[in-house]
Order: structure tokens, then C-alpha cells, then sequence
């Protein structure tokens, strides 16, 4: 009963978020403890966050229609833009809030990503706890690796902590057979940053997996010896 209540996506979900809520809580203490400000000298902040324009028809219409999150990148990621803005008349230009929030949704990306993996494991047939706590347990790895820090603690990098999670929410929609939903989410990851692009490709290795391991629901099992 354990066993397959670990390969749950909810479970694996939640257990993911348990451990990984502390650990970013530790890595980024000053985050919480201190005062922080944006990244100007020399970064994007200063024209990402300092420089952008209020929320307003205006700026809704130039996000959707400015090829630029970074003067010098000039990439499109208009839903990035509009959430940012949503996000700076919410909380104004305080840079400890809007760090904050990328926290918050990158720990949830954790727990998507963490369901799409129990359900991964438990359709190709694995339903010992262990397969799942190691596919969950290399998630919680992935999301609070150094590699992180300049994702999360640099506010211009928040186009791929929108992404990742927009993302998150179009895999768990194609493992659950919501196709249409998955679709919208994907459009929404790519709009958010480009680098979106490759999940189609993780979709269809996914397929791929599943295809190739055991029926959905059975479980990998030892044959038993015949009897003499």
C-alpha cells in the first residue's frame, strides 16, 4: 500500500515541496533575512525592472508587441513581460518581493515536475518506493543546484522560472491525457522564453519511454520459477 502510494504524482508532489521549500529557505537566507536590490550595475535589471513602464493599456500593448525583454537580447516573451508588470503594481519595485515570488514559483515548478516523475515511474511499471524516490530525489537536486542561483536571484533571469513552470504544467497534462490543455501551456512556456522550445521533444521521448516499458498499470515483476 505504501509502495503505491509513493508512486502517486500528489505524493511525490507534496514530498518534493516538504524538502525543497527548506532548502531554498537556507540557500537564500539573506533573500529572506535582508535587504536586496536589483541587479543594475552593469545587468538589465535597471531597464527590466527600474526603467520598465506602469501597468497599463499601453504597456500591455507593448509587450505584446516588443521583440525585447533585454535591449540587447530582443527576444519575445510577451507573457513574461505582462506577469512582470502584474507583479511590479502588486508588490511596486521592491526587489526582495519580486525575488520572492520566483522562489515561489520555481518550488512549484519542483512539485510539478516531481508528480510527472512519480507518474512516469509508475506507468513504465516501477512501483517500489525506490524508483520513485530517486526520480523525485533528482528533481530536489535539479531545483536547488548552485546552477540555480543566477536564475533565481537575478530578476532578469525570470523568464525561464515562468517558463520552467509553465512547462511543468503542460508535461502533467500530456502524461494525463489533456492534450488541449497541454497545448495552451506549452504556447504559454514559449511565450514566456524560448528556451520552451525543447519540451515538445522531452514530450515525445516521454512517449517514447512509456511506449517501450510494460502496459500503463502493470508492474514490473521477477518470473517464478516453475515448480518440478
Amino acid at each position: 500500500v505504501w509502495a503505491e502510494a509513493m508512486a502517486r504524482p500528489w505524493v511525490a508532489g507534496l514530498g518534493a515541496l516538504v524538502i525543497v521549500v527548506p532548502a531554498l529557505r537556507y540557500a537564500y537566507a539573506e533573500l529572506f533575512e535582508g535587504p536586496v536590490e536589483f541587479l543594475s550595475a552593469g545587468m538589465d535589471d535597471d531597464f527590466n525592472f527600474l526603467q520598465a513602464p506602469e501597468l497599463s493599456w499601453w504597456a500591455a500593448k507593448w509587450a505584446l508587441t516588443s521583440f525585447s525583454s533585454d535591449a540587447s537580447l530582443g527576444v519575445y516573451v510577451p507573457v513574461t513581460l505582462l506577469l512582470r508588470q502584474l507583479l511590479v503594481y502588486c508588490v511596486g519595485l521592491a526587489a526582495q518581493p519580486v525575488l520572492l515570488a520566483g522562489l515561489a514559483v520555481h518550488a512549484a515548478s519542483a512539485a510539478l515536475m516531481a508528480a510527472a516523475t512519480a507518474t512516469v515511474v509508475g506507468r513504465a511499471g516501477a512501483r517500489r518506493p525506490a524508483a520513485v524516490a530517486v526520480g523525485v530525489a533528482a528533481v530536489v537536486v535539479q531545483a536547488v543546484h548552485p546552477a540555480r542561483v543566477e536564475v533565481l536571484a537575478w530578476g532578469s533571469c525570470e523568464p525561464y522560472v515562468v517558463a520552467l513552470f509553465f512547462s511543468a504544467v503542460a508535461v502533467n497534462c500530456h502524461l494525463h491525457a489533456l492534450y488541449g490543455t497541454a497545448g495552451v501551456f506549452l504556447l504559454l512556456a514559449v511565450l514566456s522564453s524560448p528556451a520552451a522550445l525543447m519540451v515538445p521533444l522531452a514530450l515525445g521521448g516521454l512517449e517514447l519511454l512509456l511506449v517501450a516499458g510494460p502496459a500503463q498499470g502493470e508492474a514490473t515483476e521477477l518470473p517464478c520459477p516453475s515448480a518440478p
